[in-house]
């Protein structure tokens, strides 16, 4: 039977030609402690039996479209993926005759295991390097009476690609976790309940208000977090608004918009 990790045929009593088992795990043992570059020029990139053997598969190119990395329906061992795209297009991993697929964000490697019942796309276990943002805004920005996201227009962090500095959307690249974090920091020329909230597609989450009395303090600040369920293509703004129906300025001093996948 296959071994668990390499997928190499055990030498069984009595086996004829050991030595040709034994060769074949040699060579096995050598491919997953090699690295291979497979560059993305079409839609789907099919993966040869020699390929998926590597430990490491680093998909490279610039695609504009969607790309599928399709894995080798025989093999039964354990290989990573990585991401090292540099287009706009999604890369997404599946077993050749399924449907089921695994995305892979850009900038990460996926470990890909074999599958036990060989119904469903290999799972992947864990991400080496997480998908973060981290950003903020260089100008202060004034949100009318009616609200408005605010614009970070800076990042510093952005392993994936994902967040847009024009818009101050995050566009989440897989399914999971997602912890956000936002600080605001505001002017206000009268009264005011100055709200912030993370909005994921638009629906409000973890509401947080700062009242301010206008006649004693005219900056003050507020701050959001949590954590979100999200899938792929979800998106996350942080919205602010007065409820008293003033205008905001958010100030480019301690405003800021933070977020980490947990878990995938």
């Amino acid at each position: 039977m296959p071994s668990d990790i390499l997928g190499v045929v055990q030498v069984a009593g009595g086996q004829l030609n050991p030595e040709v088992i034994i060769n074949e795990g040699i060579y096995a043992v050598e491919k997953q402690s090699g690295t291979i570059s497979v560059a993305a020029t079409s839609t789907t990139v099919t993966l040869t039996e020699d390929q998926s053997r590597y430990g490491l598969v680093i998909i490279t190119g610039t695609p504009s479209a969607d790309t599928v990395v399709q894995i080798p329906a025989s093999m039964n061992h354990r290989l990573v993926i990585r991401n090292s795209t540099s287009g706009s297009g999604k890369l997404r991993a599946r077993r050749v005759g399924r449907t089921t697929t695994v995305t892979i964000p850009r900038g990460c490697s996926v470990p890909i295991r074999r599958l036990v019942d060989d119904v469903a796309v290999d799972e992947f276990l864990n991400l080496n390097r997480p998908v973060a943002i981290a950003t903020r805004i260089t100008a202060n920005q004034t949100i009318s009476s009616s609200g408005a996201a605010v614009i970070f227009n800076s990042e510093s962090l952005d392993t994936s690609g994902s967040f847009d500095t024009s818009t101050g959307v995050f566009t989440a690249p897989c399914d999971g976790l997602l912890h956000v974090q936002a600080g605001i920091a505001f002017n206000i020329t009268a009264d005011g309940i100055v709200r912030a909230e993370i909005q994921k597609n638009s629906g409000a989450l973890f509401p947080n208000r700062t009242c301010l009395d206008f006649a004693q303090f005219t900056t003050g600040s507020v701050a959001v977090a949590g954590i979100l369920q999200v899938a792929e293509g979800d998106t996350v703004r942080i919205f602010v608004i007065d409820e008293l129906g003033n205008s905001v300025d958010v100030l480019t001093t301690s405003s800021y918009f933070m977020a980490v996948y947990l878990g995938y």
